[in-house]
This record gives C-alpha cells, structure tokens and sequence, in this order.
C-alpha cells in the first residue's frame, strides 16, 4: 500500500470514528407538537332578531378562517351543528364557535326587546242597576292590537266592549308578535234614584203613625219599609209606632235606593195634681192627679210604684214626689209634686199644749224627762197621744204628785183626740 493511500483509509476511518461518537451523544427527547391554531385567524359576527314579551328573539352566528365549526350559547351550553338559536329573551350572551381542529373563539352578542307595550282603560257608568256601562280600552307600544274583557274572553278588533254591569274588569290587549298586557277597569253605578220620606207622628204611644215614600230619577217604583219589608205598589205606610224606618223605593229595573225616616212621637197626654199639705209631725199630706189628653188612665206615686185606678194618694209626708198617669195604649206621662207642711198650730193642739205646760212640765222636760217624754216638744205630743189620754183621762192618774185634772181639764184632752190628735187640730 501506498503511502498515500494509507493516509486516505486513515482519514476516513477517523471520520467514521467521529461520526459515530457523534450519534450516540445526541437528546432523544421528541421535538413539541405543532399548534393546530397557530397562525389561524378565526372571525365570528352575529345577527340577531328583537325579543317580545314571548321570548322570541334570535342569535343567527357567522364564522369564518377555518372550517368544520360547531356553535353553543354561553359557557354552559351544549356546542351544535346549527348557527341558529331560538326562543330567546332579551338579554346578553355569550356565543362560543370551534372548528374542526377544536379551535374555539368567543363573542358577545346582546338581543333586543321590543317597545314595551302598555294598556289602560276608560269607563262609562252602568246607570240604574241597568247593564249599559261600557269600557274603551288604549293600547300602545305594538302593532296590530286586539282586545278581551275577562280571562276566558275572545280577542276581538274593537278596542270597546257596551252593556256592561257595575264592577271590576279585567281587559285583555295582544299585539300582532303575541305579546299580552291586561289591566282592571271599573264600572261604576251611577245610581239617579233620589228617594224622600216624610211622616206623621204616632200619637200617645199608639200604632198609628204614617210614613210616604216618593221617588224620582227612574220610572216603575215600587215601595217598601226596612230591608226585610216586601215591595208594595202604593208609597203610604200606615199603623206605624214612633221609631226609625229606612224607606225604600225600586225601578222597573230593579235599582233601589233608600232613605233614613222617623215617625216621632205625640204624646198629647197632660198630668197636673193638686196637693193638700201635711201637717206638723204628721204624714197626712194628700196628692190627687189630674190626667187629660187621652182615656183609660190609671195612676202611680214614683218610678217605683205600682199603677191604681185612683187617682188620691193619700198619707204622704210632707216632700217632693213625682206623679205619673198613663193612658189605655200604655203611654205615660209624669209631673212633679211637692207635699207642703203646715206649721200652723190647731187650737185644740194648742190648748192641750198648754195644759200639759201647767200641769205636767215639771216632770215632761229637760234633759231627763219622766218615761222620756218631753211635752214641751210639739211632736212628742202628736206621736204620744194616745198616751196622754190613757194616763190623764182613761187612768186618771197623770199629774203624779199633784192633783188630777178637772172634767174640764180633761175635756180639752177629749176634743183634741176626737178630733184626730194632730199639730193642726
């Protein structure tokens, strides 16, 4: 072999030396994936339709820069084929998009509601309690509106609705898109019945009292007295005691109406007494009632009392009383009476009272008088007269101590006790 072939064969046995020292050094780790959405520019644009009340909107997605795209509403969503959601409210959202290599992009998109429709209502009165009301609904913020009266009414074209009761309603407008409003409108009654009474009293507690009803505003009226009462075609009511009444009168129609009336009382019934005093120390006072006015009288002495045919009292001390009298129907009338007292002294009282002051004074007086009677004191002389006759003219043995009474003496005595022992005698 050459020399310089020898160097040649060196040389390249020392390069496949190096080659291979080379190769078995090297990192096997493998190289990192490619990013299939590098570089890739996903664009997404959306279109939208307007919301009413009956959650009809929609998001129709638009995407482009790649291929194989799937779509979904809001992060919660479900990702399908179709770009196309339904049955949306307003409101915001989020569209996501993802191509066929899971490449996603995200886009907000908002939809929009309708003008706001409202609804309001006008009303004309239902006249008499006749079904002749009527409302005239207004509706704005849509299209195409139709009306109902009520939950279970039927849309109609003409926004008013006649013949209608007195009462609350509830009207019904709908535009074309389906949206729905309502509100309460009232009838009001507009009652033009006027109703007046008047009366006549019912005289000394009798039934015989009149109430007549008149009536304007309507036609066909008929009449009654108090709630419970039956309608009656005449509008006098006769035979009524004192007392209030609530008058009634009804139209053809049926419409009532009513008023408050009151049939007084008359009584006619006049009391007087005339009184005869009482005299000192004695309950002889006397009250005679005198009645007029009506018939079938009886009489009593104070609220307490108990009603007699006679109208003497009789017995009565002397003070104030009150006298009533009442007629056959049972109504009464009262006045006050006063009883006087007579001070005046009889001269029968008299004489005796000076005989016992002659006879008798020494032992009848004082703090401390004999059997505790004290003949100087008027009224123990009127009270004790029984007394004084026993023991001074049937016994015969007063004075004690002193000598007894002549006939004459005891004559005055008699006459006083015949005469019927009292202050005035």
């Amino acid at each position: 072999m050459s020399k310089k072939l020898s160097i040649i064969v060196f040389a390249f046995t020392a390069l496949l030396m190096s080659a291979n020292f080379v190769s078995c050094s090297k990192d096997s780790t493998p190289p990192p994936p490619t990013d299939p959405c590098a570089g890739k520019s996903i664009t997404v644009s959306t279109a939208t339709t307007i919301a009413n009340c009956s959650n009809n909107g929609s998001i129709t997605v638009i995407a482009s820069g790649s291929t194989g795209f799937t779509f979904k509403l809001n992060a919660g969503g479900s990702y399908q084929a179709s770009n196309v959601f339904s049955n949306l409210a307003a409101g915001a959202y989020t569209i996501f998009v993802k191509d066929g290599a899971g490449c996603e992009k995200t886009s907000p998109v908002t939809v929009s509601s309708s003008t706001p429709i409202t609804v309001n209502g006008t009303s004309t009165p239902a006249t008499n309690c006749v079904n002749n009301g009527t409302i005239t609904v207004t509706a704005t913020g849509g299209t195409s509106f139709t009306y109902k009266l009520g939950l279970a009414g039927t849309y109609q074209v003409s926004n008013v609705f006649t013949n209608l009761a007195a009462g609350s309603y509830t009207v019904f407008a709908k535009e074309n898109a389906g949206c729905e409003i309502s509100t309460t409108v009232t009838v009001n009654a507009n009652n033009s019945i006027v109703v007046t009474a008047n009366s006549s009293a019912a005289t000394n507690c009798q039934a015989n009292g009149s109430v007549t009803i008149n009536a304007s505003g309507s036609t066909g009226f008929t009449y009654k007295l108090n709630a419970g009462g039956i309608y009656q075609v005449s509008n006098v009511f006769n035979n009524l005691a004192a007392g209030n009444y609530t008058a009634f009168a009804k139209d053809a129609a049926g419409c009532e109406n009513s008023v408050l009336v009151t049939v007084s009382s008359n009584n006619t019934i006049t009391v007087t007494a005339t009184t005869v005093s009482a005299s000192k120390c004695s309950n002889n006072g006397t009250i005679t009632v005198n009645a007029s006015g009506s018939s079938g009288f009886t009489y009593k002495l104070e609220a307490g009392g108990v009603y007699q045919a006679s109208s003497l009292f009789i017995g009565l001390a002397a003070g104030n009383y009150t006298m009533f009298a009442k007629d056959a129907f049972g109504c009464e009338k009262s006045v006050a009476v006063t009883v006087s007292i007579n001070n005046t002294a009889g001269p029968l009282f008299t004489n005796v009272k000076n005989l016992l002051a002659a006879r008798c004074v020494s032992c009848h007086s004082g703090p401390s008088p004999a059997g505790g009677h004290n003949w100087t004191i008027d009224c123990e002389i009127v009270n004790f007269s029984d007394r004084i006759n026993q023991r001074a003219v049937v016994i015969g043995d007063m004075p004690q101590g002193g000598p007894p009474l002549t006939a004459a003496e005891k004559a005055i005595i008699t006459n006083w006790i015949t005469a019927g022992a009292k202050f005035t005698n």
